[in-house]
């Protein structure tokens, strides 16, 4: 009896820590579907050459999906593009989609280019800026999945709409003012992962 007891606390803990993780891959997400806790959000969109029609043709099981665009995981305030919509619309549109503070959400994104990774990014951002510490990202995303042979469901999903209490963290979030005060003092290493053209001011992004 102790053996078993040693063994299911073991399962629990490593589950755990690997939920904890930023990524995971197809196989754990293959052996977790039947996990009630596991909530598969699919944010495919034109990026990735994805949209809701595309969703259903073809899914991973049990997904629900948020187009990520049109969704509004970004905004626009005072002119200025890729800002943080507030905190009353993000709690409604999760719990819309149906997930509630105890899932573990697991962000699954096209893997059609390497950009796409970006929306899950800051998908997975936005979550953690909420509170929301169990979240994921499906390594290799949707294609990733497909050419690991693992199954797709078509058709429709609906999400069951709950209730998400965001409990905001400002360890994940810095404002212009933030990032000023840090370059005067020199206080934290700064990392623009634009593409080239946009860091030497060639291009320049202006809208969403």
């Amino acid at each position: 009896m102790k053996k078993l007891k040693v063994k299911i606390f073991s399962f629990i803990f490593g589950f755990s820590a690997y939920a904890a993780e930023p990524l995971v891959d197809a196989q754990w997400l293959g052996n977790n579907l039947n996990n009630s806790k596991i909530f598969i959000l699919d944010i495919r969109n034109i990026i990735d050459q994805g949209s809701y029609d595309t969703f259903i043709k073809g899914h991973i099981p049990g997904s629900i999906h948020s187009h990520y665009l049109q969704d509004k995981w970004r905004t626009t305030v005072d002119g200025i593009i890729e800002q943080l919509p507030p905190i009353k619309h993000l709690e409604q549109l999760i719990g819309n989609l149906g997930i509630g503070n105890k899932n573990h959400v697991i962000i699954v994104y096209g893997g059609a280019n390497s950009t796409d990774f970006g929306s899950a990014a800051r998908v997975y951002w936005t979550f953690k800026t909420l509170g929301h510490d169990k979240v994921s990202i499906l390594n290799g995303g949707h294609k990733g999945w497909e050419y690991q042979g693992f199954k797709i469901q078509i058709g429709d999903h609906s999400p069951r709409p709950v209730k998400f209490i965001a409990k905001f963290n400002d360890k994940y979030f810095a404002n212009a003012g933030d990032v000023i005060k840090a370059i005067e003092n020199n206080s934290i290493g700064l990392v623009d992962s634009r593409p080239a053209d946009y860091f030497v001011g060639v291009k320049k992004k202006t809208k969403l």
